[in-house]
């Protein structure tokens, strides 16, 4: 089965009990002029709602998805990060999302219908000369990335809307992916053990 990832730089909000809300996907041109929409199925996900770090399936997940919704055509999630001390990355993960050192999710799934863009009527606002519309399709998983934050101070929700309901604004909500370094950094990173030896891998490729 062909998993394909896609990006959201995304608002988050907290909620009582430490949870984060999020837009995981909506409806909005990504970098690869490809477009996601709903429905979706979530049954497959709901029995295993983990949410991973960085697509990273080797080591234990940071938290899990307490909620996972389609509002008005938005992919919305709810994550309770584990915090316990014997996950030292669910603590750091949780903490930056919450301040808003990481702002970002990517989503997993398997495609259901595929449109080409280019045989819409010229007159559908998805009509382009590139990409591919999706829809019914299967989210699989849901990760948290680091990518750089919207500095757009507003809630996932209201900051969706507006965007979904101002076409000169939906540029800001595309999808954004992580260009491969030039070559390895000089320094110690000491977050470095955390990803896979090409942690772009799945960041920028497909896998069957």
């Amino acid at each position: 089965m062909k998993t394909i990832q896609r990006y959201m730089q995304v608002e988050t909000r907290e909620a009582e009990g430490g949870t984060v809300t999020v837009i995981a996907s909506a409806p909005t041109e990504d970098r690869m002029d490809d477009i996601v929409e709903a429905p979706w199925k979530l049954d497959r996900f709901k029995a295993n709602p983990v949410i991973q770090w960085a697509h990273r399936y080797d080591i234990p997940p940071v938290g899990r998805a307490t909620s996972v919704t389609v509002e008005d055509g938005l992919l919305m999630a709810t994550i309770e990060f584990d915090e316990a001390d014997t996950n030292p990355l669910g603590q750091t993960v949780a903490s930056q999302m919450r301040r808003g050192f990481l702002n970002a999710v990517s989503v997993g799934f398997a495609p259901g219908e595929t449109i080409d863009r280019r045989s819409l009527p010229e007159d559908d606002p998805r009509h382009n000369d590139r990409g591919l519309v999706f829809r019914g399709s299967e989210l699989l998983e849901i990760s948290v990335v680091p990518i750089p934050a919207n500095p757009d101070p507003r809630s996932a929700a209201e900051r969706a809307r507006e965007l979904l309901a101002d076409p000169e604004l939906r540029a800001e909500a595309k999808g954004i992916l992580l260009a491969e370094p030039a070559g390895e950094p000089e320094a110690v990173d000491p977050m470095a053990g955390l990803f896979a030896p090409d942690p772009l891998f799945s960041l920028l490729g497909q896998s069957d």
